[in-house]
């Protein structure tokens, strides 16, 4: 019998700019990394799936996505993460244009005083 899968948000630190969002949207599934400032999952079940999904729609980089979780706490082999697969077409990280994209963006609004 196949070992049951379900499934678990995870962050692809090549994309994360550690903006804090998902740790303040769900704190008992997200914590941020002291060493390189991105976020973690630290507790895959520390949500409801609504409030999990509401993270993943809610990252301004599109970091958090769902991916199988075997029901022993491992992941499924073969995940391979979106900045890798941008840096294999481009050369560059995908997290080095959105990084850039969201500075502009803040600067224009604080330019705008909101």
């Amino acid at each position: 019998m196949a070992e049951e899968e379900k499934k678990s948000a995870w962050v692809d630190k090549g994309i994360c700019i550690g903006c804090c969002l998902c740790a303040s949207l769900a704190p008992g599934v997200y914590r941020m990394r002291q060493a390189d400032g991105k976020s973690e999952v630290y507790n895959p079940d520390g949500a409801s799936v609504a409030e999990v999904q509401n993270t993943i729609s809610s990252c301004p980089v599109a970091a958090i996505s769902w991916q199988d979780r075997k029901t022993d706490g491992s992941f499924a082999a073969g995940r391979i993460s979106r900045s890798e697969i941008t840096e294999g077409f481009t050369g560059v990280s995908r997290s080095d244009h959105e990084r850039k994209k969201v500075e502009e963006d803040i600067a224009q609004q604080k330019e705008e005083g909101r």
